[in-house]
């Protein structure tokens, strides 16, 4: 009964602190809270720009979050069976993310 885009929000990041029963539900939204800050951070780096400079593994991780998160949202509803299929997704995104966050440093810059 959710909007689309809360369906995706949902598959995504939820559970939260307010949803979360118990240690594994704790342990989860720390884990949620963790990959929203990072979208956050991901989205302010010009994510486009990242897509065009990457190799094909690259675009590859991008496209296959993007058509499985948009797909997978639809189809799940329970929050449990959400977590176990997102790992991959997740996981290909903080791969891109990173890859976007190292192209946007400037060339010869060490932290």
């Amino acid at each position: 009964s959710y909007s689309y885009p809360i369906k995706i929000f949902t598959f995504l990041y939820r559970p939260m602190f307010f949803d979360g029963l118990g240690i594994v539900g704790l342990l989860s939204s720390l884990e949620n809270l963790y990959v929203l800050s990072f979208s956050i951070l991901v989205v302010k780096s010009s994510p486009f720009k990242g897509f065009r400079e990457g190799s094909g593994v690259i675009k590859s991780m991008a496209v296959f979050f993007v058509i499985g998160t948009l797909a997978f949202s639809l189809i799940l509803s329970n929050m449990g069976i959400m977590s176990r299929v997102k790992a991959p997704f997740v996981g290909c995104f903080v791969l891109y993310g990173l890859w976007v966050l190292s192209s946007n440093q400037p060339k010869g810059y060490i932290k």
